[in-house]
């Protein structure tokens, strides 16, 4: 009898210590899985950018640790809960479930296992930064008896503080971006008035004056300085619808509604046809062109490409002084190189990049008349075409602009086309 006791004393003991160890091991395997679903869950979240992503991440992870049926409402920009696509909607789909996650939103907890009165079947609970709520978090566990457990609800709150907080940086993030597209806008809005606005005074005041002039002494003045006054008139409205049209230009470019009309076109076209806008502009000036006849047909919207090559030599003859203006074309291997150079100051020192930026202008040589838009365009319009374009200063003095334009794309290889070999070469014209 007395081993016996003893026996089952140490039997008794052995058995209340291994209830114990397997208690404790239950208890820090259910920590390991917890921590390692809080970790896994916060090394995700970090790494979404979207409100549907980071609702789809939770309610994917809060399932797996609850073994529930899970869904996430957020609000959107007006404060309407909408569930997010990524999670279970279906358990939203009742008018008494709805109610509850909106009574969950303005209030606290409500549902299933909570003191808030409703007839739904889900629990939900507010996703909660302080005082500020991002959105409900609704679930329907397979047993009641899941969220009465402290650890588990100790569990689900520290999950949702993490939904809340990547929602509250998804929602700063794009309320800072929102700041700053509204900053940038403000910031165009007025380079676009006080640039504008003077470039346009400008030419209307040069208008209005030689027209009043006109209607006011005509009959009196000589007739030569009726064709000064008439010519001038011709010359601002000219300028006046150059730029509009570089307004207009640049709008189109900016928003894609442009669609390239793109044609095997020889250089020698578009380069003729702005040549030809800008005779009166080059009537004094020299002017060298090199262009082979053997360059290579070039995929292109001749109508963009001309207006390329008028902005970059009207820019030549804005900065060029009393300098010569270069012209020239060349074959690469990839494509056709274009260049129009000048004798004039050159670029600024560091400014080589910002010369294609909307509304700048130099702040050396001729650089007081125009809106700062001629260039930008040139960028566009070089960008559309799939090239690119580059300034840089040339030895001995000015300023050479390179356009490189790509022949082989989506119109697949460019025809051959007979040339004279008589007619290479460089030309002059003064």
């Amino acid at each position: 009898m007395l081993t016996f006791g003893v026996m089952l004393s140490i039997g008794l003991v052995i058995s209340r210590l291994t209830s114990r160890i397997r208690r404790q091991a239950e208890a820090a395997r259910l920590r390991e899985l917890r921590t390692a679903t809080l970790y896994s869950l916060s090394r995700e979240l970090a790494q979404l950018r979207g409100v549907g992503d980071i609702a789809g991440c939770a309610g994917r992870h809060v399932a797996r640790a609850l073994g529930a049926r899970v869904v996430i409402l957020v609000r959107d920009a007006a404060g309407e809960l909408h569930p997010a696509a990524n999670t279970d909607r279906s358990l939203v789909a009742a008018a008494s479930e709805l109610a509850a996650a909106r009574w969950a939103y303005e209030y606290g907890p409500a549902g299933s296992g909570t003191d808030a009165p409703s007839g739904a079947i889900g629990t939900y609970l507010p996703l909660a930064l302080g005082d500020t709520t991002m959105g409900v978090i609704g679930l329907v566990v397979s047993e009641a008896s899941t969220l009465r457990d402290p650890a588990t609800r100790q569990l689900l709150e520290t999950l949702c503080g993490q939904t809340a907080q990547a929602l509250q940086r998804v929602q700063l993030a794009q309320e800072a971006q929102a700041a700053e597209l509204r900053a940038r806008t403000e910031e165009l809005r007025s380079s676009l008035l006080s640039s504008v606005s003077h470039d346009l005074r400008t030419p209307l005041a040069a208008v209005t004056g030689a027209a009043s002039t006109l209607l006011a002494r005509g009959s009196t003045l000589s007739l030569r300085d009726r064709d000064d006054l008439a010519q001038a008139i011709h010359e601002e409205a000219a300028r006046l619808a150059r730029l509009v049209a570089n307004l207009l230009d640049m709008t189109r470019l900016e928003s894609g509604t442009l669609v390239l009309k793109r044609e095997w076109i020889p250089l020698e076209e578009p380069l003729g046809a702005a040549l030809g806008q800008l005779e009166s502009q080059l009537e004094t000036r020299e002017l060298k062109v090199d262009v082979p006849a053997d360059l290579p047909l070039v995929p292109m919207d001749a109508v963009l490409i001309e207006q390329l090559l008028i902005n970059l030599v009207e820019n030549a003859i804005k900065y060029a002084g009393a300098g010569p203006i270069e012209l020239g074309a060349r074959a690469t291997v990839e494509g056709v190189e274009i260049t129009v150079g000048d004798r004039g100051p050159g670029v600024p020192a560091g400014s080589e990049g910002r010369l294609f930026e909307k509304f700048y202008r130099a702040a050396q040589g001729g650089g007081g008349r125009g809106a700062g838009l001629g260039l930008a365009i040139c960028r566009a319009i070089v960008t559309a075409h799939e090239g690119e374009i580059s300034v840089r200063n040339r030895d001995g003095g000015g300023a050479q602009f390179t356009v490189r334009l790509p022949i082989f794309g989506i119109m697949g290889t460019p025809p051959t086309i007979p040339f004279d070999a008589s007619s290479s070469g460089e030309e002059t014209i003064a």
